[in-house]
């Protein structure tokens, strides 16, 4: 939920939005809520950084303080968003309430795995050693899990990109 520092409806409506969304879902828990303040920087404040940490704090949501003008505080609010996404990953959900996250932790955790790679024999997963039908094996077993069509994963279409390249560069070589 956004709202802007200066208008003080704006936020009280963020805030009874908020409390309807709980109405249409039992299952609140699973969400990751943040509220964030936006035009931080446009100096009229009217909601005191205070207020806005004291409500998140009451409420159990994250709070951020933001500037879509000078971008303070944006990538600290989507680092700890996706952080949180990732942790639920990690703990077997695929699905935060209601939405799908368009991948399961086996993904994620591929795309992880090539984002680190060594080199091409890393990204693919084979040894020197390995024949081209080895290679074209691994190749086809990691494109079910990148396509990005099948894998919505932050980072899945450049790991599709390398897996692609990889395959291609030992095949060739």
């Amino acid at each position: 939920a956004f709202f802007k520092i200066h208008l003080k409806q704006w936020y009280q409506r963020r805030v009874r939005g908020l409390m309807e969304m709980r109405k249409f879902t039992s299952d609140t828990d699973n969400f990751i809520v943040a509220v964030c303040a936006n035009k931080t920087d446009a100096g009229r404040r009217v909601v005191t950084e205070e207020v806005g940490r004291e409500y998140a704090d009451k409420k159990g949501f994250l709070y951020f303080e933001l500037s879509a003008y000078s971008g303070k505080g944006v990538n600290e609010m989507f680092n700890a968003l996706f952080g949180d996404v990732v942790k639920n990953v990690r703990f077997g959900k695929t699905k935060l309430g209601s939405v799908n996250l368009g991948y399961t932790r086996e993904q994620a955790d591929i795309v992880v795995r090539i984002k680190n790679a060594r080199d091409d024999f890393d990204i693919l997963g084979v040894t020197r050693s390995s024949s081209k039908d080895e290679i074209k094996k691994a190749y086809k077993k990691l494109c079910l899990l990148l396509h990005p069509d099948k894998n919505l994963a932050p980072g899945a279409t450049d790991a599709f990109k390398a897996l692609q390249n990889a395959r291609n560069n030992l095949l060739q070589s």
